[in-house]
């Protein structure tokens, strides 16, 4: 990411626009301390349908290797007889 001053930026508003409107992202540094960055805005027609992520993260759960007992039993149960296993805790 680059970095520019803020009087950078007034002085060449219309080149740095164009810069960003590119693609580029910029940080912005104010009496030499950052104070905030530009970058492009997502074109409406490129956004993500927030269904359409949500959908693409429930097929790659899908496909995670899960030992059987744990995708057809009770999860609190089994969690339960793990740690009686594990550690000799009972309720």
């Amino acid at each position: 990411m680059n970095t520019i001053t803020a009087k950078e930026l007034r002085d060449n508003l219309e080149e740095i626009t164009r810069r960003v409107r590119g693609g580029e992202h910029l940080q912005v540094t104010y009496r030499n301390q950052p104070s905030f960055k530009l970058e492009p805005i997502t074109p409406p027609g490129k956004q993500t349908d927030p269904l359409e992520v949500l959908n693409q993260f429930l097929e790659k759960v899908q496909t995670v290797n899960t030992p059987e007992r744990y995708r057809t039993g009770d999860l609190k149960q089994l969690y339960r007889e793990d740690m009686a296993k594990k550690y000799g805790i009972k309720e």
